[in-house]
């Protein structure tokens, strides 16, 4: 795991948008917090908030314990 997922873990202990998380990381563009997000879902250490719409404006991210 590497230091940007490390904060993503730690920022999402409660629900984030990939707008917050953008922000946080200082990136320009929230897609580039999708490639980190895409590792995160697919090991299972965050879970969106609204699962069954992956595509939702309202859409955020939370760290699984």
């Amino acid at each position: 795991m590497n230091d940007i997922e490390v904060k993503i873990l730690d920022f999402c202990f409660e629900p984030k948008s990939t707008k917050e998380l953008a922000e946080l990381l200082e990136f320009k563009e929230r897609k580039s917090v999708s490639r980190y997000l895409t590792v995160l879902l697919r090991e299972g250490r965050i879970a969106m908030t609204i699962p069954n719409k992956p595509n939702s404006s309202k859409q955020k991210y939370i760290t699984i314990k």
